[in-house]
């Protein structure tokens, strides 16, 4: 999985309130690990049906669509990196079409 970005204090979004965790973006899809172990979130890149990007109250959120209709938010990302996350999921969206 070297081949990917990490990116740590990312919350997921839910019912049961906000996780914080870890997220890793790779060729392979998505990988979220609750903080302190337990959750793990895995989405692959073929289950991947849209993302989106927006800025939200002191931090940016990124969304991840999925094959069966679950929609993920992750908040967290800093004003450093901007876009890159969202251009990353974008990569692995056209990744998974060949």
């Amino acid at each position: 999985m070297s081949d990917g970005h990490q990116f740590n204090n990312i919350t997921l979004g839910g019912r049961g309130g906000t996780n914080p965790g870890q997220m890793k973006i790779y060729s392979g899809g998505i990988i979220w690990k609750r903080q302190g172990g337990g959750k793990l979130i895995e989405v692959d890149k073929a289950d991947i049906m849209g993302v989106t990007w927006m800025k939200v109250p002191r931090t940016n959120q990124l969304g991840v669509q999925i094959k069966d209709g679950l929609f993920y938010k992750f908040t967290g990302f800093r004003d450093q990196v901007t876009i890159h996350p969202f251009r990353m999921c974008i990569c692995i969206i056209l990744w998974s079409r060949e």
